[in-house]
């Protein structure tokens, strides 16, 4: 189990806190960056507009994707373009 206040993450219960091989000190610190990045709290508008992306994400990179290769394609098919 967990104790994200005391000093136990899973078996390693005999770890102290400031323990460098710690995976609870680990852990706040990969919190702490995710925090710094992101912000503390997301508001509610921004979380819908983050939701909505992320249920067509993968279409639109796919169709980018697409693109793309037309383009390179028709780049590499053209007289004018250097090999």
């Amino acid at each position: 189990g967990c104790d994200m206040g005391g000093m136990s993450f899973g078996a390693c219960t005999d770890i102290p806190p400031n323990n460098e091989c710690n995976p609870l000190k680990a852990t706040i610190n990969h919190v702490r960056k995710f925090h710094w990045v992101l912000g503390g709290v997301i508001d509610a508008h921004a979380a819908y507009l983050v939701l909505r992306g992320m249920k067509t994400l993968e279409l639109r990179v796919k169709r980018q994707n697409d693109s793309a290769l037309k383009l390179a394609r028709r780049l590499e098919a053209h007289p004018k373009i250097a090999k």
